[in-house]
């Protein structure tokens, strides 16, 4: 994504059939747009969510088919007391899957809470794991050198319960860690609260940043009031973040320092900032960034990152670079100051509220395509991000077919012209109508060109060397062009391609 900078630009908007055709077709996420549809959605929300992306799965067993379930309950009781019941029934069953039922308080002193291997956590209605008084526990739940953990609560906790509602680990101010993972993987905790740490809300720290077998998931959650960060995760390639709300800490609502994590459909919002990423290859989707000092956050370290059909808003800053490479689209922006521009090969497009003055510093390129769903006419839709950079003007092309299909090769011959006698241009191209191809050369698109197709492209010719054959022909080093495929339909959508 993005890896060279960009310099040579298509968007289209079609779907490229089987038999060798293009049709135009709008691909504007509804759920960015308008602004009225976006908030009676969240608003009719029983989690003040998009909809879930995950699901509970269903299976016969937990491990293994012969496994032998042990199960145990904790009710109300001193820490001490819950690890010698879960410590004597590990000795007792060292091989087997552990099912943990926790009905009432477990009052943390001294140590924290310890699971181990093969352990199904559930906290029940009235299961909770509370800071004493006297706490002097770094953390209420430790899971260190561990596999095969899950921690779950019985009831959604993003979904208001009520005053009687009780957060379901909670630090009153006297650990620095709510729940800490050390050294672990295969760890998912799901439908759980966090509350009133001292330090972090959720810490992971995984196996090494190689051990992609060994992830770690947070889903449907709920972490807030603490005085540090509320999740913290670090060497745990490809994690996962969905559905959660992290909210009300003083650090950064979510920090993610693993290559390859995604965070998604996630409310991360009235903290120092919101979501702050330190390694590669992430992905940020469809989250809720807002009323943060800062609202994304992409470090030095980052690199290819993918920020993607976000709202960001309500923040004084919108979005920090100093990373390299990252591709941030289809985003929807209203802060106080949309852009903070730095690092180097970033590219923004299509978002909306980025306007080309936003970015007054290099390192950020901007590109704001008119499409069907935004046919807008602003005069400028280009920047290469570099420090004397000024934006392309903007040359509008109409090309009608007619009552009858037209060569292809006669668009490919018209743009031509058109790029030499507006070199310094971006080329919006307005294709209506029906085109054919009946050459090898397909339709051969200039750089720093946008084409907008109200009609259809269908390839007449039979080539010689069908796989390596281009509906579409691109020579340069870089455009943007988007794909979906859905059955025989390869639908146009939003995704950076390189090209040598």
């Amino acid at each position: 994504m993005n890896r060279n900078g960009l310099l040579f630009i298509l968007v289209v908007l079609g779907a490229v059939g089987c038999l060798g055709g293009v049709v135009a077709e709008d691909v504007c996420p509804l759920w960015l747009s308008p602004k009225a549809s976006l908030e009676n959605l969240l608003k009719e929300s029983p989690t003040g969510l998009f909809p879930d992306f995950y699901s509970s799965p269903v299976f016969p067993f937990v491990i293994d088919p012969t496994e032998q379930i042990v199960r145990i309950e904790l009710k109300a009781m001193t820490v001490a007391q819950a690890q010698l019941i879960l410590d004597k029934n590990l000795e007792e069953n060292p091989a087997a899957v552990f099912i943990v039922h926790v009905t009432g308080a477990i009052s943390v002193s001294s140590v924290p809470l310890s699971v181990h291997d093969r352990t199904c956590m559930v906290l029940e209605k009235d299961g909770q794991v509370v800071a004493s008084a006297d706490c002097t526990a770094d953390s209420l739940l430790r899971i260190f050198d561990r596999e095969y953990v899950s921690i779950t609560g019985s009831y959604d906790p993003r979904q208001a319960g009520g005053a009687e509602q009780k957060y379901m680990f909670c630090g009153n101010g006297g650990v620095d860690i709510g729940i800490h993972v050390n050294d672990s993987g295969r760890i998912h905790l799901d439908r759980i609260s966090v509350a009133g740490c001292r330090g972090v809300g959720i810490s992971i720290v995984g196996r090494g940043a190689e051990q992609y077998d060994q992830a770690v998931s947070l889903t449907r959650s709920v972490v807030c009031d603490c005085q540090g960060d509320g999740v913290r995760v670090q060497q745990s390639p490809a994690c996962i973040v969905l559905d959660s709300r992290i909210t009300s800490v003083a650090k950064t609502a979510l920090v993610i320092d693993s290559p390859s994590s995604v965070v998604a459909n996630t409310l991360c919002g009235d903290s120092g900032k919101g979501i702050v990423m330190s390694s590669s290859d992430g992905i940020l989707t469809r989250n809720q960034v807002l009323q943060n000092e800062t609202g994304v956050y992409l470090k030095e370290q980052s690199e290819y990152s993918l920020v993607y059909e976000n709202l960001i808003s309500e923040n004084a800053a919108g979005i920090v670079f100093e990373g390299k490479q990252a591709t941030v689209g289809w985003n929807v922006f209203r802060n106080d100051e949309e852009v903070v521009a730095g690092g180097s090969k970033n590219i923004m497009y299509s978002n909306r509220g980025v306007e080309p003055d936003a970015i007054s510093s290099s390192g950020v390129a901007y590109f704001n395509p008119p499409t069907m769903s935004d046919f807008h006419d602003e005069p400028f839709v280009w920047n290469d991000g570099s420090a004397d950079s000024k934006p392309y003007s903007r040359c509008d092309i109409v090309i009608d077919s007619g009552s009858q299909a037209l060569e292809i090769k006669e668009v490919n011959n018209q743009l031509r012209q058109e790029r030499l006698d507006h070199p310094d241009a971006i080329l919006v191209v307005h294709m209506r109508g029906s085109f054919r191809n009946q050459s090898e050369d397909g339709f051969v698109l200039p750089d720093r060109t946008c084409v907008i197709l109200d009609g259809e492209i269908v390839n007449d010719y039979v080539s010689d060397n069908p796989e390596s054959f281009e509906l579409i022909h691109m020579k340069g080093k870089e455009y943007i062009i988007m794909y979906d495929c859905n059955h025989s339909i390869f639908k146009i959508l939003r995704l950076i391609v390189s090209i040598d």
